[in-house]
């Protein structure tokens, strides 16, 4: 079985060294082509620093949560049935960030969209 090829698209062999010294070769060269705010060296956290989160249901209690996250994490969005609710959790969410930067929805599948 040494030096075994398995058939690529044209025709051409694979070997099991050749495939190896690509993936190193890519391996190598990840750090080199991620984003500077990937690797935390803009302005922002990097990315296993933050913690983003969408709050559904700022009624009452979400809305108690939605007090206790704004400071532990980074809320991105905001989902409420209640137009009203909606505007005062998104305005509160811009209010704290100084930008407006959350994501106002009526229902929770166009959240996730």
């Amino acid at each position: 079985m040494r030096g075994h090829r398995r058939e690529g698209r044209r025709g051409r062999g694979i070997t099991r060294r050749g495939f190896l010294r690509t993936a190193a070769a890519a391996a190598l060269s990840g750090p080199w082509l991620a984003a500077a705010s990937t690797l935390g060296r803009a302005q922002v956290p990097a990315a296993s620093q933050r913690i983003t989160v969408g709050i559904i249901g700022v009624g009452g209690r979400g809305m108690g949560h939605l007090q206790a996250l704004v400071g532990e994490s980074q809320v991105v969005a905001v989902a409420d049935p209640q137009l009203p609710r909606r505007v005062a959790a998104k305005d509160f969410v811009e209010r704290h960030y100084a930008e407006a930067a959350a994501q106002a929805e009526k229902g929770v599948r166009t959240l996730f969209l």
